[in-house]
């Protein structure tokens, strides 16, 4: 199963906020943008443990055995470009995603930048 966000919810306007895919609602601006990306990073840090805590390597094997699956997190930043604004908002940004983009694969966590 693949849980999904992205910052433009345009794109799903028939399915609404409480699709049964979605993993928190769709985030709009830089603030909400940030949100999401910390909470994420909140989840990967959480989904480690519990690998650790099984002494698993990745999220299948930890699927395999677990009595209740992880599901797979895919973020979609479509409008990315629109990120570049305040400079210490941006690193926090960039280094947040650095982070979850190096570590997330074992853990499920995907991210999808368009327009950069």
């Amino acid at each position: 199963m693949v849980k999904i966000i992205q910052n433009n919810c345009n794109s799903f306007p028939k399915f609404g906020k409480d699709a049964p895919w979605l993993w928190r609602p769709n985030f709009q601006d830089i603030n909400s943008d940030l949100l999401a990306v910390c909470l994420l990073e909140d989840e990967l840090n959480k989904r480690y443990t519990m690998l650790k805590s099984v002494k698993v390597l990745n999220i299948d094997n930890y699927n395999s055995i677990a009595a209740e699956p992880i599901p797979h997190i895919a973020v979609v930043f479509k409008n990315s470009n629109d990120l570049i604004g305040d400079k210490e908002l941006k690193s926090l940004f960039e280094s947040t995603c650095q982070r979850i983009v190096a570590m997330g694969k074992a853990v499920g966590i995907y991210l999808v930048f368009g327009l950069i």
